[in-house]
């Protein structure tokens, strides 16, 4: 149970998570509730860059494979602002790596992603 500041903030500790097992997380409030799906936990890794990142998986091998629901991506829309900001806004949203969605990805950070995965050291060059 966690309760709101005045600003709306909150956080919620939650216990007993095992990684790599899908849950449904229930958040209620006063008079409404949301209910997530398919919900992971456990590491996650920030890729982020200059426009090199942007480069999309392009590999039909890869794009046209299995896919991996355990690897999931945050899509982030580009929002440009001069302030900092404190919040993600402008419907992101997590996608699992399936082979429909694996076009959309930056391949750098999806072979990252696999790479870190499969408890695979990772090296460039």
């Amino acid at each position: 149970m966690t309760s709101a500041d005045v600003n709306g903030r909150w956080v919620a500790t939650l216990n007993g998570l095992r990684s790599g097992e899908a849950f449904t997380l229930t958040v209620k409030g006063k008079t409404d509730s949301v209910v997530l799906n398919d919900i992971l936990v456990g590491d996650a890794r920030v890729c982020l860059g200059q426009s090199n990142m942007e480069y999309q998986l392009t590999d039909q091998d890869e794009i046209q494979g299995p896919g991996d629901s355990q690897l999931r991506y945050l899509l982030v829309p580009k929002n440009t602002s001069l302030d900092a900001v404190d919040e993600i806004k402008n419907d992101a949203h997590w996608v699992a790596a399936s082979p429909r969605m694996l076009a959309a990805f930056s391949a750098v950070s999806h072979y990252f992603g696999k790479s870190c995965d499969r408890k695979q050291e990772f090296r460039w060059g």
